[in-house]
């Protein structure tokens, strides 16, 4: 399976884990994953670009959804950042490890250096929260969030 195919595979899980969720960006989300994928199956078929470069800019996309999540209600958040690392985990476990590698030097670190990290240790404490286990983590990522937002 390709970079291509296994990216692709992770949105559409993620959205089918979110089919019934009706909030707006949710639906908008979903809606420009179908303009999307119809898109890049034109030009793919037409040879103008090639599923390289396509996966990259999804890759790029997957790692900018957490940022896009952040403008939902908490429950909303928090479902919508399990199901990206479910579907990360099941499909493209190369891609979660690097988040998780990145995750690990903010917490040896022990400080949020920007936005990009903030939004990042965000993601894993919605993808952490109401899930049993890791309350260890879930504490230390709290505290680096708060003593981020205080600065």
């Amino acid at each position: 399976m390709t970079k291509f195919d296994r990216l692709t595979a992770v949105l559409d899980e993620f959205h089918r884990q979110l089919e019934g969720e009706q909030h707006e960006l949710i639906v908008r989300l979903r809606a420009g994953w179908a303009l999307a994928k119809r898109d890049y199956t034109q030009a793919l078929q037409t040879g103008t670009v090639r599923k390289s470069v396509i996966a990259s800019g999804i890759e790029q996309g997957i790692r900018e959804t957490p940022l896009l999540l952040q403008a939902l209600p908490e429950q909303v958040r928090v479902t919508a950042s399990q199901a990206l690392s479910s579907a990360l985990q099941q499909h493209a476990p190369d891609v979660q490890a690097k988040e998780i590698e990145r995750l690990e030097k903010i917490v040896a670190r022990g400080k949020i250096k920007g936005d990009s990290e903030y939004y990042l240790v965000r993601h894993h404490i919605d993808a952490l929260e109401g899930t049993p286990g890791d309350s260890a983590l879930l504490s230390t990522l709290y505290a680096l969030e708060d003593a981020f937002q205080s600065q």
